[in-house]
């Protein structure tokens, strides 16, 4: 499963998900997704625009971590 940690990296930075979205001209609606872990996906070019604004590395944004048993996806799906 992959888990997002914009969450994290936008309370150290004391910065607000609106200040990211208008700062990277991407929709509020997307930063809000990503900050709460309800993204499913997310464009390369959001995520390069996201790494150059934060200053970080992708790594400092998604983290995986697996599920267990290796079986199963987050989704419920058999692999």
């Amino acid at each position: 499963m992959i888990e997002t940690r914009l969450q994290m990296l936008l309370a150290e930075r004391r910065m607000k998900q609106i200040e990211l979205a208008r700062a990277i001209f991407v929709r509020p609606n997307t930063i809000c997704d990503l900050y709460n872990g309800w993204a499913t996906s997310i464009n390369f070019t959001t995520l390069d625009l996201l790494c150059k604004e934060l200053e970080c590395d992708i790594s400092d944004i998604l983290r995986y971590v697996s599920n267990g048993n290796g079986r199963s996806n987050s989704y419920g799906m058999s692999l």
